[in-house]
């Protein structure tokens, strides 16, 4: 029989949507451990994944026999988790954000540099969607021609009910928060495409300021539920001194997403259902206010290989089909890990390693301190 690549998941609730089940889809992976102190999710996720081994305490899942540990926690726990799980000799896929700051960060990219034969990567799965592939490979071939900038926008209905229980997610302490959740996506993806950030303007909101409890207590959210962010981008990059604009609720009416770079020569846009969407200079030309964007935009399909059109057609036959962007992306990288500790590699070429999110952890922390200073800060 061959060698199948041991999964433990430390936490038992964002891993049930999107992690457990890439790695699901995949034959060289085994769904191996799960732990999370709530007996009943923890249960649950066991029995939905037939997941064998469960623990009530994260240290005793490290301590066994796993070969890569999904860390899905809260950020305030990422740090210790992943320090012990390397130094126990484990590959690690960390969510983002990684870190509650940059100096935490430095710590956990300092140990990562000193495991050399083992895998510390984070969960920035939007780098392996094909339509990003094919979005990278434009801006390097400059087919967009000179750039000029890049926007991002999240909108998402996930926490708009005013009713929905207070919990970690509203607690600056735990590492809550739509900047963390949606904005480390954008500000990652725009530094893998384009390149890394200068300097940063940013305003945080909270639209929601206090949530109930379990037991109907009101308590304040000390977190950000909105984010308009303003990137600039370093000399050096493929858009030096140029802008990239994020923008991100939780608590909109609705749910959409949209990431756009555009240049001299056209633009390209990534909509929240994985599809690529070309502008062209030349026919967009001469457009006003009443020009519909469907005349205006046309789709372009991403060469896909054999291995990644293998993926997609699982995408089609399981529980990601739903999720949109992000499920799909995350079984592209699953499988791209997987085949890598397989082969005894510990370099994957788009995946987010610790000092990409330390990169990324110092742009947050400089949006923290833009947002209360209301000035541009340099990073």
């Amino acid at each position: 029989m061959s060698k199948k690549i041991k999964i433990g998941f430390i936490g038992s609730g964002f891993a049930r949507a999107t992690q457990a089940p890439a790695f699901q889809c995949l034959d060289d992976a085994e769904l191996f451990a799960v732990a999370s102190p709530t007996d009943r999710r923890r249960e649950r996720f066991a029995s939905e994944f037939n997941i064998p081994i469960q623990f009530t305490d994260w240290q005793d899942l490290i301590n066994c026999e796993v070969d890569l540990i999904v860390i899905t926690t809260p950020p305030a726990y990422h740090a210790e988790m992943a320090r012990k799980a390397l130094e126990a000799g484990k590959h690690v896929l960390c969510e983002k954000p990684f870190a509650m700051d940059a100096a935490e960060g430095q710590t956990m990219l300092d140990l990562s540099l000193r495991k050399t034969t083992q895998i510390s990567g984070l969960d920035h799965q939007l780098r392996f969607h094909p339509a990003v592939c094919e979005m990278k490979r434009w801006i390097e071939e400059h087919k967009l021609g000179t750039i000029y900038g890049a926007k991002a926008l999240g909108m998402f209905a996930s926490r708009s009910n005013p009713e929905r229980r207070f919990d970690w997610w509203s607690q600056k302490s735990f590492g809550g928060g739509a900047l963390g959740a949606i904005g480390s996506h954008f500000i990652d993806l725009f530094h893998y495409l384009i390149g890394e950030s200068e300097s940063v303007s940013a305003n945080l909101s909270t639209q929601i300021q206090d949530r109930p409890t379990l037991e109907g207590e009101l308590r304040t959210v000390t977190v950000d539920d909105e984010f308009e962010v303003t990137l600039r981008f370093k000399r050096g990059s493929k858009a030096p001194q140029k802008l990239a604009i994020l923008s991100g609720s939780t608590v909109a009416p609705y749910t959409a997403f949209s990431l756009e770079v555009y240049g001299s020569e056209g633009a390209l846009r990534i909509s929240g259902d994985g599809r690529l969407w070309h502008a062209d200079r030349q026919k967009a030309a001469g457009g006003r206010s009443t020009t519909d964007a469907a005349n205006v935009f046309d789709e372009v399909k991403p060469v896909l290989n054999e291995t990644q059109e293998k993926l997609w057609q699982m995408i089609e036959s399981s529980s990601l089909k739903s999720q949109g962007l992000f499920g799909h992306g995350f079984l592209y990288l699953a499988h791209d890990i997987v085949r890598h500790i397989l082969n005894g590699e510990t370099t994957i070429p788009k995946l987010a390693t610790f000092s990409d999110g330390l990169a990324c952890q110092k742009v947050m922390d400089a949006v923290h301190v833009s947002n209360q200073e209301k000035k541009w800060v340099s990073l």
